[in-house]
Formats: C-alpha cells, sequence, structure tokens
C-alpha cells in the first residue's frame, strides 16, 4: 500500500510539507496545492516558490495543475519538468465555485465528450515528452454507469495513475462518500486506482481496503490534519500521535513561518487554520483551544498550543470530519 497527501489549498505548502516529514515521515508522495496554467504561461511568484526544488529537499512531491486549455496544460507540464519533477498531476477535482465558475476542476466532468477531447489534444502536445501524468478526479454523477464510463475514456489515455475522491462537484465535502461508484471505476480500470475521501482513522481504512483488498493506494487530506501521525498508524496498526510530538511539531511549524514570514499576523493565520482540523484529536478541551484560535501574538499562541497539549493525549478521530471546503 502506498499512502499519499492530498493537497489542502492554504495549509499544505512547501514548509508544512518539509517539517511534516521531518516529525511524521511515512508518506510516499505529497501533492502540491494546484498551480493555475492560463493564457499568460506564467506560474505566479508564491506557485514558482511552492515547487521550488530546494524548499521541497527530501520532500517526494508531485505538483498538481489547474487548467482547462490543453495547450496550456502542456505549457506548465514542460516547465514542471524543466525543474526536475518526473510527473505532474491534472486536477479534476476541485468543486470551489471560483474554479468551476471557469469550466476548470471538476466542471470537466459535465461534459464527458469534451473532456475525452481535452485529454487527445493535450497527450498529442505532450508525445515524447516522457513526462508522467496522473489525474486527480471526482465522479461525475453519484452511479456506477457514470463512473465507469469516465473510467472508459481514462483507459484511452496514458496516465500512471488515477485519483478518485468519491463524490460529485455538488457534494463539496458534504455526504458520504459513494463507494459503490468507486468500486466500478476501481475495478473496470486498466491503470492503477488510488482512494481518496474521509480516512481519518484506522477504523475508516479498514472498511475501504476489506471492500476493495486489491487497493494499491490511499490518499489522505483532512484526516492527516487532524492526525499527522495517521500515515505510521495505518502502516503499523499502532496509535503513534502523542501530545508531546505533536507539541514539538505544531512548535517548530509555528516558529518556521515566524521565520518565513517575519510577522505574527500571517503566521498565526496559517496556524489557526490548521487548528480547525488539530482540534478534532482534543474533544473535550474547547476552552483551551479557544485560546489558541484567540491568540493576538506568537508568545500567546505558543502558550496556549502547549497548554492543550499538556492537557493530555490526543484522542483518535471518530468518524469523517466537520466539513472543509479546502480539498481539491
Amino acid at each position: 500500500m502506498k499512502y499519499y497527501a492530498a493537497p489542502m489549498e492554504g495549509i499544505t505548502g512547501c514548509l508544512f510539507r518539509r517539517l511534516h516529514r521531518q516529525f511524521f515521515p511515512g508518506a510516499d508522495r505529497y501533492y502540491t496545492p494546484f498551480l493555475t496554467a492560463n493564457q499568460t504561461k506564467h506560474f505566479k511568484n508564491k506557485e514558482l516558490r511552492d515547487i521550488d526544488p530546494a524548499e521541497n529537499a527530501g520532500v517526494p512531491l508531485v505538483p498538481q495543475v489547474l487548467t482547462k486549455d490543453p495547450v496550456q496544460f502542456a505549457w506548465a507540464v514542460d516547465k514542471i519538468r524543466d525543474l526536475g519533477y518526473e510527473e505532474v498531476n491534472l486536477n479534476l477535482g476541485c468543486p470551489s465555485p471560483t474554479v468551476t465558475s471557469h469550466g476548470r476542476g471538476s466542471a470537466l466532468l459535465k461534459d464527458l465528450d469534451g473532456l475525452d477531447r481535452f485529454f487527445d489534444a493535450s497527450f498529442r502536445l505532450l508525445s515524447g515528452s516522457g513526462a508522467r501524468i496522473s489525474v486527480k478526479t471526482r465522479i461525475p454523477e453519484r452511479n456506477e454507469e457514470a463512473a465507469e464510463e469516465l473510467m472508459r475514456i481514462f483507459d484511452r489515455y496514458p496516465f500512471s495513475e488515477i485519483i478518485v475522491h468519491p463524490r460529485e462537484q455538488k457534494d463539496f465535502y458534504q455526504n458520504v462518500p459513494d463507494l459503490s461508484s468507486f468500486s466500478a471505476m476501481f475495478r473496470a480500470s486498466e491503470h492503477p486506482v488510488c482512494y481518496n475521501g474521509d480516512i481519518c482513522s484506522r477504523s475508516d481504512y479498514g472498511k475501504i481496503t476489506a471492500k476493495e483488498p486489491g487497493l494499491p493506494a490511499v490518499m489522505l487530506g483532512r484526516g492527516l490534519l487532524a492526525n499527522p501521525a495517521l500515515i505510521e498508524e495505518l502502516q503499523t496498526g499502532e496509535r503513534k500521535m502523542t501530545a508531546e510530538r505533536c507539541r514539538e511539531w505544531n512548535r517548530a511549524l509555528a516558529l518556521a513561518y515566524r521565520d518565513r514570514y517575519r510577522e505574527d499576523r500571517n503566521t498565526l493565520f496559517r496556524m489557526k487554520e490548521l487548528w480547525y482540523y488539530f482540534g478534532k484529536a482534543y474533544p473535550g478541551e474547547e476552552r483551551l483551544i479557544r485560546k489558541v484560535k484567540r491568540a493576538g501574538t506568537l508568545a500567546e499562541y505558543l502558550d496556549a498550543s502547549d497548554a492543550v497539549f499538556a492537557s493530555g493525549e490526543p484522542g483518535e478521530i471518530a468518524g469523517a470530519l466537520t466539513v472543509m471546503q479546502k480539498e481539491a
């Protein structure tokens, strides 16, 4: 089994990835939040910094691209390959209206014939490039027939892997994943298929692997933010998340953000966003967690978060996390 860390916009940037791998090793790959390929044929400076190999030393990284245009996609793949990356992931999963209103992300699944044409043109342009192209997708509809039709389209092209989040665009992160549609895609596919969606505990993992024992890979998003040791726990079957490990990781990440941004404001914004998920491991400590979220300086934040960790060992996440529209 391979374990992948999902892209989470605004959270899983290069500093997060480096320190997560340092304190909680085990992920086979990390995927970047999407880089937008557009008509300018230039990535933003912050996007380039996030995939700078020097910023990701020691991290097995796969950059993800968002686009609906074959020419722009081919340009983005070539640009990323020039930086030394062997694989590029195509985003067909983002449900955000700011993305789908422009016909990108999961909006491409609304027209499967158009998606087929997009793939055909893209792979023609990339012929001979040597690039590995994987795709992260949702399902077009909650039924097995639509899922199988989508997989037949994927099978016409040389994708290295298909990562499936079995929800429709309109679901966002509500409702339970459609495991029947996932199974239909997994069993019909000629490509390796990775499962993504609501794996927040060993119990969640056991349910999907029991249903599909031949599954080669899983991707973890919100569950990994709530329990940064989750991959280790799935690998070993043992509890690995401890208050002391989390305290050390939390402090190192906060100080790394402070060194990067040179101010408390941006540091606290990023750390508090992480605590939306991280705090789920401390049910019953809402009063202490409120102090974390109300901290106005880095010193106050570190004192407040240390108090949470001193309150006891974190609990296991029970069931799927409350929805946040982040993971692509």
